[in-house]
């Protein structure tokens, strides 16, 4: 399949030219859309947005073992994140699909696809990058800082890209882009090695 356009590409293509690529959490509940919410059609549209993405990345996901999710992330997508908030009848309906479908699809999705820090192979790596980027890691001080997890994510797909195969990331997070960034210029790196795409549609991404 060839490029969408300019810096945009379909999932097929990503694939294609990473053999391992791990999703973030907010990939399958949202897109960097600019919608008002507190209108009532607005705030129905984002849940149906939601549940397009659910219904996107479940068969993709089954059908393509070089796609991982971190222990981190998993348990992120476990819990329910999309209880709250104003309640019309529209909404309760495609919550409750929402919620079956991830938690059926979740319960079969291969352990050694969930990839967790303390048992990954190449621990002691994952121990030094850990130690050398922890200012990555936000605090009062570091108000560009990302989360344990988020950190989580990006050190553990920098390992595969360092000492498996091509690598990249998807994710919606622009705080793991920069902290990327940084990694990538310090490591030595190139986005053919270790690549970020942010999602900008369904089924379109945005290369970093």
């Amino acid at each position: 399949m060839s490029e969408i356009s300019v810096n945009l590409f379909s999932i097929w293509e990503i694939l294609e030219k990473y053999p391992d690529i791990f999703l973030d959490t907010n990939v399958f509940f949202g897109i960097n859309l600019k919608l008002d919410e507190n209108r009532k059609e607005n705030y129905i549209q984002s849940f149906i947005i939601k549940e397009k993405l659910l219904n996107f990345w479940i068969p993709i996901l089954k059908e393509n073992p070089g796609i991982y999710l971190t222990e981190n992330i998993f348990g992120e997508l476990k819990r329910d994140s999309i209880t709250h908030g104003q309640e019309y009848s529209e909404v309760r309906e495609i919550k409750k699909r929402i919620k079956h479908k991830k938690n059926y699809f979740l319960s079969g999705f291969p352990l050694e696809r969930i990839i967790d820090r303390s048992t990954l192979e190449e621990k002691a790596l994952y121990d030094e990058l850990h130690k050398k980027y922890n200012p990555f890691i936000k605090s009062s001080e570091n108000l560009e800082g990302i989360g344990e997890n988020d950190f989580d994510l990006l050190i553990i797909g920098g390992i595969f890209s360092k000492l498996r195969e091509d690598t990249c990331l998807i994710s919606n997070d622009l705080g793991i882009l920069r902290c990327y960034k940084s990694f990538l210029k310090e490591e030595r790196m190139t986005r053919g090695d270790f690549g970020f795409y942010i999602q900008r549609g369904l089924n379109l991404f945005k290369r970093a």
